[in-house]
Parts: structure tokens; C-alpha cells; sequence
């Protein structure tokens, strides 16, 4: 700085300035910068979220309508309308599938249903000549004998008809088990009953899949079959 009257440069004058007023402005404006950036990233995946939904929903209609469905509604459809999107597109693809396998089943269960009446009728005669023959005076026991084994077969295979109607037409739990031991049990009793008047002991064979056996808990090398006679059969077949 040159005062009046010198020629010389005699001080310096040096001038400061507040930077708070700048530092606080600075700060606002990323506040709310991300401020804004959030709101932005919060409407957005609402957006997002919203449409999502909204795209969903025919599956979600779907889904709900399928777990009220059971076995026996053959008739039951998605009906999502007219197709819009692909989505609603799949739902009537589905329904159109759904029907064709509903006509192929019900005609299954109309065949089953004649099968079984015209397997029922003759059947029904066998047993009744059966029985009438039974009833003759000069009949000798072994004659009795095979006509009384004609009408037990007869009945066997009157409930197995029956059972296979039953399935059919759906009124048959397919999921039941029962156990091994009481399946070969019948088997032993129905052959030994069949086999009485027989000589000899009849030869059972109980038979599983290649590598294993009833009573194996997984593949091993167990014998594949057993034979065994009447008497200790029903013990042996358990595994």
C-alpha cells in the first residue's frame, strides 16, 4: 500500500472473509440432495413394486383357485378372461389343457364304469350256477369242494372289479399303505385256504426289485426273492 505523499509501497493491507455463510449452504445442499436421491429410490421401488404385483397377480389368482381345487373337480378353470398379457395367455393355455384332461379321464371313467358291468354280469352267472349246483343231493365232496373254490373266486374278483370302479371314480384313497406283513398274511391264508384239499405245500415266492428286498432300508445285497412252504411262510416273508 502507497500512502499519500510517498512514493514507496509501505504496508500491506490484507482482507478476510467469512466462508460459514458458503459451508452452510454447501451442507443444505447435500442434505438435500440426498433428501431428494431418497425420496427418488422410494418412489421408484414402490413403482417397481407396485407393477410387479400388479403383473403378478393373475399367478397369484391362480395359485389361490388351484389349492381349492381336490381330485374330483374336473370341471373347475382359472377363468382370467380375456388373455392381455402373457400371464393371463398362460392361464387360458392351462384351462384348455385342464379340459382335455378332464375329457380323457371322465372317458376312462366311463369305460371303466361298462368294463365293470359286463365283467359284473357273467360273473353273477357263474356264481349263481354255481351255488345251483351246489345244491344237488348227488354231488361228492370234492365236486362241493371245487364249486364252493368257483364262488370264492367269483367273489374275489367281484371286489376286485368293484375296488377298480371304486378307483376310478376317485373314491379310493391312491395314497394308502398298508403293511407288508399283512398283504403276504392274506396271500398265505388265501393260498393255503385254495391249496387245502391239495398234497403238498404250495410254493409261495415273494419278489422285490432288482437289489432289494421287503424289510431292506436301502439297496444292498439282498437275495432279490424267497421261496418258502406253507407253514413258514407267513414269518419269512416279513423280512
Amino acid at each position: 500500500m502507497v500512502l499519500p505523499g510517498e512514493t514507496e509501497q509501505v504496508a500491506v493491507a490484507v482482507v478476510g472473509v467469512s466462508l460459514a455463510p458458503y459451508q452452510r449452504t454447501e451442507t443444505r445442499t447435500l442434505l438435500v440432495g440426498i433428501g431428494l436421491a431418497v425420496l427418488v429410490v422410494l418412489g421408484v421401488s414402490g413403482m417397481a413394486a407396485w407393477t410387479v404385483r400388479r403383473a403378478l397377480r393373475p399367478v397369484e389368482v391362480m395359485a389361490r383357485r388351484a389349492s381349492e381345487w381336490s381330485a374330483a373337480d374336473l370341471d373347475r378353470r382359472f377363468d382370467l378372461g380375456e388373455p392381455h398379457d402373457e400371464l393371463t395367455r398362460l392361464g387360458q393355455v392351462l384351462d384348455g389343457l385342464l379340459a382335455r384332461v378332464s375329457r380323457t379321464i371322465l372317458a376312462e371313467q366311463r369305460l371303466t364304469a361298462e368294463l365293470a358291468h359286463e365283467l359284473r354280469t357273467p360273473l353273477t352267472v357263474i356264481r349263481a350256477e354255481a351255488e345251483l349246483a351246489g345244491l344237488d343231493p348227488a354231488l361228492s365232496l370234492a365236486q362241493a369242494e371245487r364249486l364252493g373254490r368257483i364262488t370264492a373266486s367269483v367273489d374275489e374278483l367281484t371286489e376286485v372289479i368293484g375296488t377298480l370302479l371304486a378307483v376310478s371314480r376317485g373314491q379310493v384313497n391312491r395314497d394308502e399303505r398298508a403293511p407288508v406283513g399283512a398283504v403276504l398274511d392274506a396271500a398265505v391264508a388265501a393260498v393255503t385256504g385254495a391249496a387245502a384239499s391239495a398234497d403238498g405245500a404250495p410254493e409261495i415266492v415273494v419278489a422285490a426289485s432288482a437289489g432289494l428286498e421287503p424289510g431292506c432300508r436301502r439297496p444292498s445285497r439282498c437275495v432279490p426273492s424267497r421261496r418258502c412252504s406253507r407253514t413258514p411262510c407267513g414269518t419269512a416273508g416279513r423280512g
